[in-house]
């Protein structure tokens, strides 16, 4: 068995190095803890030992340039997870959905590694803070535990505190978000206790883990089913400023600000429904219903009128991702929009700063286009994701072709409202219709 890389183990063992599990550990090690990370990818595992970041495109707020807290991280291929028995606090950090569902397999995988371990003298602590159903604590938890001999709380604790921050967003860094906490003993809740105070966290206890476990799902479905609302009116108002409604219902303090888009991308929102599908039976499954169907729907709604002028221009796509600095294009609003340019009979290429040229033909079956310099051979934009390199696109530059009329910019978030185009550029954002135009709140004169 390889030997630890520290001459006694790290009290913190976190098993995933992804942008969760590897952003945990930068957070302990800037504290001045040594942490060892469990990782099934061999390459992720070689980067983190060569103090480097699992990813080339990591958000810099999850990384470290320090190199004394580089090397207080280590990492450890799932291949030889045994190494990690010495440490008494595992920190589940996997990924939890494949393939559009809530999927349960990471978590039992993790389970059945540390069950594998010689019984204990005194309780590992456990926590869960990948997102979960709670029903998974007994069927891919305790079940593995049990069936290895463990007996809960003489050779093990559960805690469950699904992660909240924004991985793009330092205002909602781990330690500037609140996080749920709950355990099935006082020790392992004492335990999280201690860890989320050194990072700063404020926490709030729930009665158990089953109940934190709940929180995550139910919070996701809330977002889902109010950024879906915000859709809904954009494609069946669509002579409605949308937007600008919306902007100013978000001015009640008990309102949050949506803006309507082509869709919800990513993990954990699009699939809420699923991790509550899995905590009841087949006859009540159709209270949390999937909504992809319905998104297809709104999206084409949404470009009904915006299709017909794409058709006759060549479209620039910008953002494959569905999210800033995060490469993720799993259910990408963009690959939608793809689906749909394509149908029409548009001519289109993509461009993503995360994503290679090789990479985008793979995924988009499409050609890719060289930024910002290829933006002169079109003329139309969509900007799907607001990468920072899209901060500032020059369009003072750009000139619209082939005498098809103004360069047509079309933005999918709003992200560039507050910009001035030229009087060459139309814009145009999803959601604004021409009643009731309005000026970004802060650029009204009240005077």
């Amino acid at each position: 068995m390889q030997q630890p890389f520290f001459p006694d183990f790290p009290q913190w063992c976190v098993w995933g190095g992804g942008l969760t599990g590897y952003s945990l550990a930068v957070a302990l090690a800037n504290k001045g803890e040594r942490v060892a990370i469990v990782e099934l990818s061999e390459e992720r595992v070689s980067r983190i030992n060569d103090r480097r970041p699992p990813f080339d495109w990591m958000p810099r707020a999850l990384c470290t340039d320090d190199e004394e807290v580089k090397r207080r991280i280590m990492a450890i291929p799932s291949s030889n997870a045994g190494t990690a028995s010495p440490a008494p606090c595992h920190i589940i950090c996997v990924p939890t959905e494949r393939d559009g569902v809530a999927w349960p397999g990471a978590l039992d995988d993790v389970s059945g590694q540390i069950a594998s371990f010689s019984l204990p003298h005194k309780p590992y602590q456990i926590i869960i803070e990948s997102t979960i159903s709670p029903t998974w604590l007994d069927t891919a938890v305790h079940a593995r535990f049990a069936a290895a001999g463990w007996t809960r709380g003489d050779h093990y604790e559960i805690g469950c505190s699904p992660r909240r921050d924004v991985f793009y967003d330092g205002a909602l860094s781990l330690a500037r978000v609140t996080k749920v906490i709950g355990g099935e003993s006082p020790g392992i809740v004492a335990a999280m206790q201690r860890l989320y105070g050194l990072l700063g966290c404020r926490t709030v206890v729930a009665p158990n883990a089953h109940c934190a476990a709940l929180t995550k799902p139910i919070e996701n479905l809330f977002r889902e089913t109010a950024i879906l609302l915000a859709i809904r009116l954009a494609a069946v108002l669509p002579e409605w400023n949308v937007s600008g409604i919306l902007e100013l219902a978000a001015t009640k303090w008990n309102m949050e600000h949506y803006h309507p888009s082509l869709g919800i991308g990513g993990y954990c929102v699009p699939v809420a429904h699923s991790y509550l599908q899995a905590m009841v039976g087949d006859d009540r499954k159709h209270y949390f219903p999937c909504h992809s169907d319905a998104e297809d729907s709104y999206a084409a709604m949404l470009l009904a009128s915006i299709i017909p002028r794409l058709k006759s221009r060549r479209v620039a796509v910008l953002g494959l991702a569905y999210a800033r600095e995060i490469k993720v294009h799993v259910r990408s609003p963009t690959l939608r929009l793809l689906r749909i340019l394509r149908g029409a009979g548009c001519h289109f290429a993509v461009h993503d700063p995360l994503y290679s040229p090789d990479e985008i033909c793979a995924i988009c079956h499409v050609d890719s286009l060289e930024f910002p310099r290829d933006l002169a051979n079109f003329d139309a934009v969509v900007l799907m994701t607001s990468q920072p390199a899209y901060d500032d696109v020059p369009f003072h530059d750009l000139a619209a072709a082939g005498g098809r009329g103004p360069f047509l910019i079309i933005d999918n978030t709003g992200a560039w409202k507050h910009r001035r185009f030229p009087p060459s550029c139309e814009y145009i954002a999803i959601g604004d219709g021409d009643r009731m135009f309005v000026q970004p709140l802060a650029e009204v004169d009240f005077a």
